[in-house]
């Protein structure tokens, strides 16, 4: 089909008129991805020149529209669309990066959060350039938090802030909404070292075999526990994503919330009798994330659990004890939906301390000691 660009005219108040390109057949606008046949030009005209003066003006703007109608349509033909950068550049950059913060979790609106409070409220794409988001940068290194401007936003909290931004910058450029990929010229902020809270085989089975305010609560947490799942997939989770094995058995099959990949999850027998029998809907209902936040810290330390937990630490457990037990990197990467094995390395330094205890308990005297007992259950 032959693409053709009509110059048309709309009538305004005052006996004026705006010029505008009529498309056919539509085109897809690049920066919404949805079609249209009109392509305002923001110029307006006396709908009937008074005098000789306007005639003239008229007549030379329309000759210069002319231009343009010929450039578009070669454009179109050549299926490029740089008739829009204009536009482009006079949009609101603040108001895209919120509508696009909307489409994921949290974290997205509070990074969109701080740049709106960087820029003053006021962005235009022409504004996005890579002295800006350096700028964005260096403001997010020293910025305070949203909800406490009396203290200062952790280094890592930074970190991951800013990767999204750069992920987001990315994406933008890919819809050819920016010129050049600024995300090329940024460096990362670097993350501090952390110390991985997670608990222990003992302390693991303290939780196990202590009663809990929140029933709920307590199923929830071992699950995450043993499975490594995040909580935003815990309290999502239906039973129709746990699914029987061909040859018994059972396992999670679910699409993960913050990466959107399809984990596949082993679930023992075990966790399945501790979850209650099964039914339609969510597995944990009633569950809350308020319950995973106060509750949780109060029965952990009521049942003599010293350590800062929080609920994101029953993927560090699942983590640090499957590693302990001999499961290998892979196997683990796997579970936890981890898309860097680098991410999933981290857990060996934790490791080493329980490596340290084996090597003691696997000593001289321990060899002689179990020697001994063999041969007097020979004899």
């Amino acid at each position: 089909m032959n693409t053709k660009v009509y110059l048309r005219k709309k009538k305004l108040s005052k006996g004026r008129v705006s010029l505008f390109f009529d498309f056919y057949p539509p085109i897809r606008i690049p920066d919404t991805n949805k079609m249209t046949r009109r392509y305002f030009l923001g110029i307006h005209l006396p709908e009937k020149p008074k005098n000789f003066a306007e005639r003239e003006q008229v007549k030379s703007i329309m000759a210069k529209v002319e231009i343009m109608r010929l450039r578009v349509l070669e454009q179109l033909i050549n299926e490029k669309y740089d008739f829009y950068d204009k536009v482009i550049e006079k949009t609101d950059f603040l108001a895209y990066f919120h509508k696009e913060a909307l489409k994921h979790n949290k974290k997205w609106l509070f990074v969109y959060q701080h740049f709106a409070s960087f820029t003053k409220n006021k962005c235009t794409f022409a504004d996005v350039n890579v002295a800006l988001c350096e700028r964005f940068r260096q403001y997010l290194m020293n910025t305070t938090k949203l909800k406490d401007k009396k203290v200062k936003l952790k280094q890592n909290s930074a970190a991951g802030y800013f990767s999204t931004f750069r992920g987001m910058l990315k994406d933008t450029y890919k819809r050819r909404l920016l010129k050049e990929n600024i995300n090329d010229f940024l460096d990362r902020i670097p993350e501090e070292e952390t110390e991985i809270e997670y608990l222990t085989l003992d302390e693991l089975n303290l939780v196990i075999n202590s009663e809990c305010s929140f029933p709920v609560l307590r199923k929830a947490f071992i699950f995450s526990c043993i499975t490594g799942m995040r909580r935003s997939d815990v309290l999502s989770l239906q039973w129709s994503d746990i699914k029987r094995l061909p040859k018994g058995g059972w396992y999670i099959n679910k699409r993960m919330i913050k990466t959107k990949s399809l984990a596949n999850i082993p679930v023992g027998e075990d966790l399945i009798e501790l979850i209650g029998p099964r039914k339609e809907g969510l597995v944990f209902k009633g569950l809350s994330v308020y319950m995973m936040t106060y509750p949780l810290k109060k029965w952990l330390k009521d049942i003599g659990i010293k350590k800062d937990i929080h609920y994101h630490c029953t993927r560090h457990t699942c983590a640090t004890l499957s590693l302990a037990l001999g499961t290998d990197i892979i196997t683990i990467k796997h579970i936890l939906g981890h898309k860097q094995e680098s991410t999933t390395m981290r857990y060996t330094k934790v490791v080493n301390p329980l490596m340290e205890q084996a090597a003691k308990r696997l000593n001289i005297s321990a060899i002689a000691q179990n020697h001994e007992m063999d041969k007097e259950a020979e004899s």
